[in-house]
């Protein structure tokens, strides 16, 4: 949880007075599932998901040592030439 909490997608919710899914706090362990199932070893991300990969790169450390074996691959991050795509109103892009 605590790994989950320092998001910077989560505190940024927080920071601006709205009440966070779990969804939103749920969504770098989605991400790092589909990552680790694949075993991708370099993820096209931009600038605001790096933290994400950093996140999928913990939990595949973790769980590789805790059960001795290297069962995950430890995924690498490959920005674009556009790290980051604002959205209408200057900030982050969102389906929303």
């Amino acid at each position: 949880m605590g790994l989950l909490e320092r998001a910077h997608s989560y505190k940024d919710k927080i920071a601006k007075g709205l009440k966070p899914s779990v969804g939103l706090f749920y969504y770098p362990v989605l991400m790092a599932a589909d990552i680790l199932i694949y075993k991708s070893t370099l993820v096209p991300v931009g600038q605001d998901q790096v933290q994400h990969i950093e996140m999928t790169q913990d939990m595949a450390g973790y769980f590789n040592q805790t059960f001795s074996k290297n069962v995950f691959v430890r995924p690498e991050t490959k920005l674009s030439a556009a790290p980051k795509v604002p959205g209408v109103d200057g900030e982050k892009m969102s389906k929303s």
